[in-house]
Order: C-alpha cells, then structure tokens, then sequence
C-alpha cells in the first residue's frame, strides 16, 4: 500500500471495494464508505488508483493458493464439461498474482542459455552430390 496519508472516508472505502457486499463495485463501496450519492465515481478512482491496484494485486496473491487447489483437483476431474474453461481462468489468477511457470523435470530451462555449439566446418569435397531425383 501507499505511504501517503488517507482520509477517513478513503480508507473505509477501500476496505468496502474488497468487501464482500461490494464485490469491487466501486459505486457500492462508495455508498458503503458514506460518499455523498452525487460524487463522482471516476474522480474516487483516479485518486486512489495506486491504492486499489495494490489491493487488487493482494487479493489475488491471497487466491493463487486456491487456484493452485482448485487446479489440481481439476485435473483429477478431467471429463467435467467445463475443465478447460476452469483450468484457464485458475492459471489467469495464478499468473496474475506472480506465480510463474517452471520448466519440467530434465528439460534444460535456463542452463541452456549460453551454451555455445561449435561445429566444424564443412568442406565441399566432403559432401555428397544431391540424387537427380531430390533435385528441384
């Protein structure tokens, strides 16, 4: 979260945007808050954006584990109509929250980065004349 100092009125609001009755509505967590019914709700928002994308990025942190859960049970439920569709939107949350990706087990992954292969050079004399029938 931000170092900078809140009102009142901003810190219930962001508490009630990652509430469960607001969901992330913005307009009902206003409401919640004690905004006045005519305040501007894209003037709210831009003034607490770093705010509401550090909650944001916390609260998806917070649901990688149940995404991760929710994968490997998946997998096990392979003949589910929707598993494709499951299986996506769980690896979104997980990506989003910084859950990244390992290379599998005896593939080369970043030790392959920098491997230099030399290889000698090929003479003419060497190689074989290509059949008439290859030829294009």
């Amino acid at each position: 979260m931000s170092n900078r100092p809140l009102t009142d009125l901003q810190k219930a609001f962001l508490k009630a945007l990652m509430s469960e009755e607001a969901k992330g509505n913005p307009k009902v967590a206003m409401q919640m808050a004690g905004y006045a019914p005519d305040s501007d709700v894209i003037a709210v928002l831009r003034s607490l954006r770093k705010e509401i994308l550090d909650l944001a990025e916390e609260w998806l942190a917070g649901h990688a584990t149940v995404a991760a859960y929710g994968m490997t049970e998946a997998s096990q439920d392979a003949l589910h109509p929707d598993i494709k569709e499951r299986m996506a939107a769980m690896k979104d949350v997980m990506d989003r929250a910084g859950v990244i990706k390992k290379d599998g087990i005896g593939s080369l992954g970043d030790a392959a980065k920098g491997i230099l292969f030399i290889l000698p050079s090929k003479d003419e004399d060497e190689s074989e004349p290509i059949p008439d029938e290859y030829k294009v």
